[in-house]
C-alpha cells in the first residue's frame, strides 16, 4: 500500500448509534444479551401479575431513558453537525486523525483491536476510547477493502463481525 486512506465524513447520531451498537456487541456474548432480555421481560411479565401499574410504569420508564438518551445525543450532533467533520489517514504505519477541534497522530498499535463490520470499522483505543469510522466515509468500496485488507495483516488483534 502505498497511499494512505482517507476516510473523511461528520458524525451523526445515527452513526454514534451505530457504533456503540457495534461495540455493545463485539464485548457482550450474545448468550448474555440473551439474558439481559429475559431478565428485563420477567421482571416486567412478574410485577404485571403482581402490580400492573408497577410494570406498565417500568416499561414507561425504559422507554422513556432511552428517548431521552437519543434525544440528547441527537441535539448534541445537531449542534456539531457543520463543524464536527472527521478526517481519518490511514498508513501502513501511522493513523492521523484531524477536525476543526485537533488533530492527532499514532502508530497504529496503539489501537488494541480493528473490528469490521458491514457498516464501517471500529478502532478500539483502550480502556473507553473506541472510534467509529462508518462506511460512507470512504471514497469507495476498493478504500474500505483496502482498509480491511491492512487491518487483517497488521493490526494487534483483528476480527470481521
Amino acid at each position: 500500500m502505498t497511499e494512505p486512506i482517507t476516510v473523511r465524513f461528520y458524525l451523526s447520531a445515527g452513526d454514534f448509534f451505530t457504533g456503540a451498537l457495534w461495540n455493545f456487541r463485539r464485548n457482550v456474548k450474545p448468550v448474555f444479551r440473551l439474558l439481559m432480555m429475559i431478565v428485563v421481560v420477567v421482571a416486567i411479565v412478574r410485577d404485571a401479575t403482581v402490580n400492573p401499574l408497577m410494570a406498565g410504569f417500568l416499561f414507561l420508564i425504559s422507554v422513556l431513558a432511552g428517548a431521552v438518551c437519543w434525544a440528547v445525543i441527537a441535539a448534541q450532533t445537531r449542534r456539531n453537525i457543520k463543524t464536527a467533520e472527521s478526517t481519518w489517514i490511514i498508513g501502513a504505519e501511522s493513523v492521523k486523525l484531524q477536525s476543526k477541534l485537533s488533530t492527532e497522530e499514532s502508530q497504529r498499535e496503539r489501537f488494541r483491536e480493528i473490528v469490521e463490520t458491514p457498516k464501517g470499522f471500529l478502532f478500539d483505543g483502550g480502556g473507553k476510547t473506541v472510534y467509529w469510522l462508518p462506511r460512507r466515509g470512504f471514497k469507495d468500496s476498493e478504500e474500505f477493502d483496502q482498509l480491511s485488507e491492512l487491518a487483517r495483516i497488521r493490526a494487534v488483534k483483528y476480527r470481521k463481525m
